[in-house]
């Protein structure tokens, strides 16, 4: 009897080893997923203050306020994991189990709202062909040159992605058609100086040619090459702008799916830290 309890005995030092060992095993894995999701939530942040700051997310000439909104939400939901990252660490090293399922139940809510945001992003790429040229026409013709918005977004659009106006049928003179065109003053330019062609002289960025390029003198010489790619950007901006901003929304789909898939870890090692803080 002395020999078989001392055996039991054993048995139940060296399970309670490996059962203390496993539940540290667990609270360090479960800090360190919450480190990584706490870079994560950074990163959320990081991206969706880039989208929004950056001059060509122009949601004003997109069409659609789901761009934009997919990126405050990657904003909100990186600033709730930054917080619940913190939480994490401090219930799992404590093993405090209301607060692991707080936890638990706060970031299953992250989850589907990354989710939400990551859809958003790529659902946005479905509504670009159907709105974009609509709107980037309308503005262009109706309020370009009288709304402050508009007018940063063409100009931030045309000189930073290299082009000129949309992509009707009209090529590069669909400008005339504008109002603003009409407040011009004779000889009326055909473009904006946004669609002329720079150079980077001693750091400063000049004109090529900003007479050429606005084909200012057209009307009194029929001869006259125009549009000249030499000091005028000939490609229309409707593909271009919808490659930047597909490309936005790319960037913006795959960080909170992404994420979101990262968080599942926590879920999971999370529920295993409270039921095995419950056995003990």
């Amino acid at each position: 009897m002395p020999i078989l309890k001392r055996f039991q005995m054993t048995r139940t030092v060296a399970y309670g080893k490996r059962k203390a060992s496993w539940e540290k095993c667990l609270r360090y894995t479960l800090c360190s997923i919450n480190v990584v999701t706490m870079l994560g939530g950074l990163a959320l942040i990081a991206v969706g203050a880039w989208v929004i700051v950056d001059k060509f997310s122009l949601e004003s000439l997109v069409g659609t306020n789901l761009y934009n909104s997919a990126a405050w939400i990657l904003i909100g939901t990186g600033c709730a994991t930054v917080a619940l990252s913190l939480f994490g660490c401090f219930g799992a090293m404590r093993g405090i189990r209301c607060m692991l399922m707080t936890y638990f139940t706060i970031l299953f809510c992250i989850f589907v709202i990354l989710l939400l945001g990551g859809i958003l992003g790529f659902v946005l790429r479905s509504q670009l062909d159907e709105s974009m040229r609509q709107t980037m026409h309308d503005t262009m013709i109706r309020d370009y040159g009288f709304v402050d918005t508009v007018n940063d977004a063409w100009d931030a659009m045309q000189q930073g992605f290299g082009c000129c106006a949309v992509d009707d049928g009209y090529n590069l003179t669909n400008y005339i058609h504008s109002r603003w065109y009409e407040k011009q003053e004779s000889p009326r330019p055909l473009v904006p100086e946004t669609c002329c062609r720079t150079v980077d002289i001693d750091g400063h960025l000049s004109y090529v040619n900003l007479t050429e390029c606005q084909g200012r003198y057209l009307p009194k010489n029929p001869q006259y090459y125009w549009p000249n790619p030499d000091y005028v950007y000939t490609e229309p901006c409707l593909m271009k702008g919808k490659a930047g901003v597909k490309e936005h929304a790319v960037i913006l789909g795959s960080v909170g799916v992404s994420i979101a898939c990262s968080l599942i870890a926590g879920m999971i090692f999370s529920m295993c830290l409270f039921k095995e803080i419950a056995r003990t």
